[in-house]
C-alpha cells in the first residue's frame, strides 16, 4: 500500500498523506475532484502502513456503495437518450438548410457538397481510427450518463450499444441534411421513423399510435359528415316530394307506369284525377288516409 502513501513538502517540512485517485465515474460526487489526501503525518511508519492498508480498503468499498446507488443502463433509457440525440440531429440538419439559400443554386450545390464532405471526413476517421473517436465520444456520453445518475462504465454491453447507436445516428444526420436542401417533401416525422428503423429500436410506439388514433378519429369524422350530409339530402329530397303538388306526383306515376292494356291505363288513371277534382291540386303530403 505505500503507493497511497505520499511525502508532501510543505514550508520546507516534511508530511505524510494517504492518496487516493477518484474514478472517473464518481467524480461529481466529490465535486470533480480528481484525487484526495488525508493527513497522517502523526502516525509512525508502521502506523502509516496500517492506515494507509485500512483507509483503502474503506475507499474501495465507498466507491462500490456509490455505484451501488447509481441506476443501471437500461434499454427504456437507451431509448430515451436516443430520442432526445433524434431531436438534436434534426435540429442540426436543419440549421443547414436554413443556412442554405433557396434561391442561390450554387449556394445550394455547395452546401450539399459541404454535407457530403463532412460526412465522408467522419466515415474515414471511424474506419481508420475508431478507437480514437470512441475515447471522444466516450466524454459526452459519460458526461450524459451522469447527468442522469445512471453507471457510465464503458465496459457494459448497453454502453457499448448506446456509443454504436450515436455514431450510426451522427452519419445518418448528414442525408437529413441533404434532404431538407433538396426540398424532398420528407419531414421530422420520417427522420424519427427511419432513426428507429435504422437502429432496430421501437422507440416511438406511442408517439404511433398517436397517430393511428388522430387517423382514426379524422376517418371517423369524416364518415359522420358524410353520413349527416346523405341524411340532410334525403331529408330535402322528402321535404320537396312531400311539398309536390298531386297533379304531379300523379303525372310522374304515369310516366313510369306501362301498362300492355290500355283500358285498364285509362281506367287507373281516371281514379287517379278524381283526386284531383275532389280535393284541389293540394299537395301530396296532405293526402291521408281518410280523404
Amino acid at each position: 500500500m505505500t503507493d497511497y502513501l505520499v511525502i508532501r513538502t510543505v514550508k520546507s517540512e516534511k508530511y505524510r498523506f494517504f492518496s487516493c485517485c477518484i474514478p472517473k465515474d464518481l467524480r461529481k460526487h466529490f465535486k470533480n475532484r480528481s484525487k484526495f489526501y488525508l493527513s497522517i503525518n502523526s502516525a509512525t511508519n508502521r502506523q502509516a502502513r496500517l492506515i494507509c492498508h485500512n483507509l483503502y480498503r474503506i475507499t474501495i468499498e465507498l466507491f462500490a456503495e456509490i455505484r451501488m446507488g447509481m441506476k443501471s443502463l437500461t434499454v427504456e433509457e437507451i431509448k430515451e437518450i436516443l430520442r432526445v440525440e433524434i431531436r438534436k440531429q434534426i435540429l442540426w440538419a436543419h440549421h443547414v438548410k436554413e443556412g442554405t439559400s433557396e434561391h442561390d443554386i450554387h449556394n445550394r450545390m455547395n452546401s450539399l457538397s459541404s454535407v457530403s464532405d463532412q460526412e465522408q471526413s467522419l466515415m474515414k476517421k471511424i474506419a481508420n481510427d475508431e478507437k480514437s473517436y470512441d475515447k471522444e465520444l466516450d466524454g459526452k456520453l459519460t458526461s450524459i450518463l451522469e447527468s442522469l445518475q445512471i453507471d457510465s462504465s464503458t465496459k457494459s454491453v448497453a454502453y457499448k450499444q448506446l456509443r454504436r447507436h450515436f455514431k450510426s445516428l451522427y452519419l445518418l444526420r448528414y442525408d437529413w441534411a441533404r434532404s431538407l436542401i433538396k426540398k424532398s417533401g420528407r419531414e421530422d416525422d420520417d427522420f424519427r421513423r427511419e432513426a428507429g428503423e435504422m437502429l432496430s429500436l421501437d422507440l416511438y410506439t406511442d408517439f404511433v399510435k398517436e397517430r393511428r388514433a388522430i387517423r382514426d378519429e379524422r376517418i371517423n369524422e369524416e364518415e359522420i359528415i358524410q353520413s349527416q350530409r346523405e341524411s340532410a339530402e334525403q331529408i330535402d329530397d322528402s321535404s320537396s316530394l312531400e311539398s309536390t303538388p298531386l297533379s304531379e306526383v300523379i303525372d310522374s306515376y304515369l310516366d313510369e307506369k306501362s301498362y300492355d292494356n290500355e283500358k285498364t291505363a285509362d281506367k287507373i288513371e281516371h281514379a287517379l284525377r278524381m283526386l284531383v277534382e275532389d280535393f284541389g291540386d293540394i299537395a301530396i303530403n296532405r293526402i291521408n288516409s281518410a280523404k
